[in-house]
């Protein structure tokens, strides 16, 4: 009951049965699906690993982290952390990947200089997510928020590598979903070596859904540890605080989904017409959106400018609507707002841009907590946040269920600091029993690889049994040819 999800195991059989069934079945629709958009087709090449795979990882003794943040609310979460790791670990190996265009971009942007290397994660596909790993080869993956992805964790099982989430959550709805799997995910999560929830609520769900209770922490919310953006720091902060001096006051709406844009407008004009300093700065969610909400103020006949036409150093800013269409430049906005608007439902589809506004001083939208994630309203920076222990600040590092349990961290630490502790100063051969059929002998010559890589996909896929060796194993150069 106890056995771990690893390749040949019956959950990850009728996974990758499944998984290829609808693969075969939905094909008529989920290939035009993805061929038709832009944004998918934009980086299929690169998840399904026939461009940007990342460069193959030397051994030279530097630890590595692969660090994956599926999209911008994720990508924003693992700043402080990877920054974190870079200080006290300056010789490690920092990796990043994301799932979406605006995650990739937002992890150029945030963290140049701070990782090594950027790159799409694959699609999680038996054989595919083990290619990835055997050219990263890292010591460490850390998962940001909940991305369960049973054939990737299969195959970090097999090579003995540590997976650990950190920032977990499960909201009441995806548990009730989650909990009638539950004979699936168990195994899952009983694969991990760390899981840092960010409330008491979320790490109770996990250890109801499987998790051993041992490997589960409170680490707290890590988008509270974002630091505030400076007033002036960027240029579209500086050019809207110019304007405030010469008497506007901005609304600044984000996160904004279809719909939202034309309530926030009728509102607008209105309370325009009783103080026409007012101004409005609206950015969609999605970058999709920006022509169509462009086309919407047209027909309104708003005087309205999108920020990449505004000319670089401009000092004044004459129309009434500035269409934010660029990432990363949100944050700046939300320091210069006299009122900040998050979009979406509260705490549900606007909750990854809620931080950035609470963390610019700007939490001024007035809307009860009663979405999926009411722990974001429950704990802002200043306003009270409960005992670390149950859901607030700092707790004690992922890895130290490894090491044995550490004392939780004083009360007024950042959730960063107990789960920046997550790399090991062991090298991967130490973390864990290496199974056989994880990787097959390189071969000399051109049959001996084609029967490698044909074992190794077997494998990956779980039609080749994996056994667990009672230790470390090495292989040197091609000895194992010998038998």
């Amino acid at each position: 009951m106890d056995r771990p999800f690893l390749p040949g195991s019956p959950g990850h059989l009728l996974y990758n049965f499944l998984l290829g069934t609808g693969l075969v079945v939905g094909a008529p629709v989920w290939i035009p699906w993805v061929l038709l958009s832009r944004k998918r087709r934009a980086n299929l090449p690169d998840r399904i690993g026939l461009r940007g795979v990342p460069p193959q990882t030397p051994i030279d003794g530097r630890p590595t982290v692969w660090v994956h943040a599926v999209s911008v609310g994720e990508t924003l979460a693992a700043v402080p952390l990877l920054r974190l790791l870079r200080r006290r670990v300056a010789d490690a190996r920092l990796l990043v990947s994301s799932v979406t265009l605006t995650g990739r971009e937002t992890a150029v942007k945030s963290l140049s200089g701070v990782v090594d290397e950027g790159f799409f994660f694959p699609f999680d596909l038996p054989g595919l997510c083990g290619r990835f790993l055997d050219r990263v080869r890292p010591d460490l993956v850390v998962i940001v928020e909940t991305e369960i992805w049973p054939n990737f964790i299969a195959a970090c099982a097999c090579r003995g590598i540590p997976v650990v989430i950190v920032n977990g959550r499960l909201s009441k709805r995806s548990f009730a979903g989650y909990m009638r799997f539950r004979w699936f995910f168990a195994p899952i999560l009983r694969t991990l070596r760390t899981i840092s929830a960010q409330t008491s609520e979320d790490a109770e769900r996990f250890v109801a859904l499987g998790a051993p209770r041992d490997i589960v922490t409170v680490g707290g919310n890590l988008k509270f540890d974002v630091s505030p953006p400076e007033s002036g720091a960027s240029p579209l902060s500086a050019l809207l605080l110019k304007e405030k001096g010469a008497g506007a006051a901005w609304i600044v709406a984000g996160s904004t989904h279809d719909g939202e844009e034309a309530q926030l407008l009728r509102g607008f004009l209105s309370a325009r017409e009783r103080n026409p300093s007012i101004r409005l700065l609206l950015a969609p969610r999605h970058p999709e959106r920006f022509d169509a909400v462009e086309a919407m103020l047209h027909r309104e006949g708003v005087s309205m400018v999108r920020r990449t036409a505004i000319p670089e150093g401009a000092g004044h800013l004459p129309e009434t609507v500035l269409l934010l269409d660029t990432v990363g430049e949100l944050s700046g906005a939300y320091a210069a707002a006299d009122l900040a608007f998050v979009g979406g439902e509260p705490c549900s589809k606007g909750r990854a841009q809620r931080p950035r506004a609470v963390v610019a001083r700007r939490a001024d939208d007035r809307r009860p907590s009663h979405g999926k994630f009411p722990g974001d309203r429950r704990c802002v920076p200043g306003r009270g946040c409960p005992d670390p222990g149950r859901g607030g600040g700092g707790a004690r590092g992922p890895v130290d269920a490894v090491r044995g349990g550490s004392a939780p961290l004083p009360r007024d630490r950042p959730a960063r600091e107990g789960i920046a502790r997550i790399v090991p100063r062991r090298l991967r051969g130490e973390h864990g029993r290496r199974p056989v059929g994880a990787s097959g002998p390189r071969g000399a010559g051109m049959i001996l690889g084609a029967a490698s890589r044909a074992r190794r996909f077997l494998s990956s896929a779980g039609l080749l049994p994996a056994s667990l060796l009672p230790r470390p194993v090495v292989s040197v150069g091609n000895l194992v040819m010998g038998g």
